[in-house]
């Protein structure tokens, strides 16, 4: 078994949902003040997340950090300092086409991402988890009459037993699509994502991945996981993220994430 020392690792990336947050969807307070505290010894923090990048900018000032987060999955590059978005990048047509196909053919919901807000054509059950877990509520719209230039990424929803069903197809047809949570499949606009996000912060605080601790949950951390040098799967993580990772912690409800972060760099951080 691989040990690992603390004193390697200068910067810690961190998914939102199911990793810093509980099955509420709230971030939990523990994991704030333990996000404050590598700050306060020169660990950085990196926030990545499919949320929207209010979110990210609420979380950062309340840690008062201010460098470069990701947001929206990999879309947006965000300046939590100033509010701005560095980069963005937007999913092909035919990728937005491919996943109407996809919902039409499985009788899936569908919600699209843009700059202007988070559109469904119909709210249920589904669009409110969704709103919870994005920062904002899902408005109803015509996705068709969208700009097809606009759209950061899709997210296909419906019942936990329908999409087990039909991950299967998706995964072998359609591998930008992957399961982000219990009840959706979320787009990956190709170069937007989580890990490519990560890299362009990394580049910006002068820091290489091998020296970066990642903790998430979800499929769509797989990436992140891999790429850095201590990957770290929460105890709710999907089986695939936990296959990868190098070491598994506690449940997020139970602050696995905050726990974790105290322990591990309880005796070498940064003064």
């Amino acid at each position: 078994m691989t040990v690992f020392d603390s004193s390697d690792f200068r910067a810690v990336a961190l998914d939102v949902d199911g990793t810093l947050t509980d099955h509420t969807h709230q971030v939990r307070p523990r994991a704030i003040r333990a996000i404050r505290w590598l700050e306060s010894r020169g660990i950085p923090v990196i926030i990545l997340t499919g949320r929207r990048s209010n979110l990210v900018l609420d979380l950062a000032r309340e840690c008062g950090i201010a460098r470069p987060m990701v947001s929206d999955n990999g879309s947006v590059i965000l300046d939590t300092g100033t509010g701005e978005i560095i980069e963005q990048r937007f999913a092909p047509p035919e990728l937005r086409d491919a996943a109407f196909e996809l919902a039409d053919r499985f009788g899936l919901g569908r919600a699209v991402w843009t700059p202007d807000g988070i559109y469904s054509e119909r709210l249920d059950h589904y669009t409110e988890i969704l709103g919870e877990m994005a920062g904002e509520s899902v408005q109803v719209g015509d996705l068709h009459s969208l700009p097809t230039d606009r759209i950061y990424k899709l997210n296909l929803y419906g019942s936990k037993e329908r999409l087990d069903e039909v991950q299967p197809y998706i995964e072998a047809h359609h591998p930008a699509v992957r399961r982000s949570a219990v009840v959706f499949f979320e787009t990956a606009t190709p170069g937007a994502t989580k890990w490519e996000g990560l890299l362009h912060c990394l580049a910006h605080l002068g820091i290489d991945s091998a020296q970066t601790v990642g903790i998430a949950d979800g499929e769509n951390d797989l990436d992140f996981i891999e790429g850095v040098g201590l990957g770290v799967a929460v105890a709710n993580a999907y089986p695939r993220l936990k296959d990868v990772a190098d070491i598994e912690i506690g449940p997020a409800d139970e602050d696995g994430t905050a726990i974790f972060l105290e322990e591990f760099f309880g005796r070498h951080a940064t003064a």
